[in-house]
């Protein structure tokens, strides 16, 4: 199964990389699109990813409102 998250101009897949690298090779035949490589920031939430993980954090944020 793989999970789109389409935010405004923002699109975040999820599911192994052949999958992921199949549909992105569909989506890139149809719309302009630029591959940002993996997640650093979204919506205002810093993103951690290891093999089997995925951390999630607004420390930026929080520091930016102090």
């Amino acid at each position: 199964m793989l999970i789109i998250v389409l935010y405004v101009d923002d699109l975040i897949l999820i599911d192994n990389e052949q999958l992921i690298r199949s549909c992105k090779d569909d989506l890139a035949r149809e719309f302009e699109m630029n591959d940002m490589g993996l997640m650093h920031y979204f919506l205002r939430l810093e993103v951690w990813q290891g093999d089997w993980e995925l951390s999630v954090s607004q420390g930026k944020y929080a520091n930016e409102i102090l």
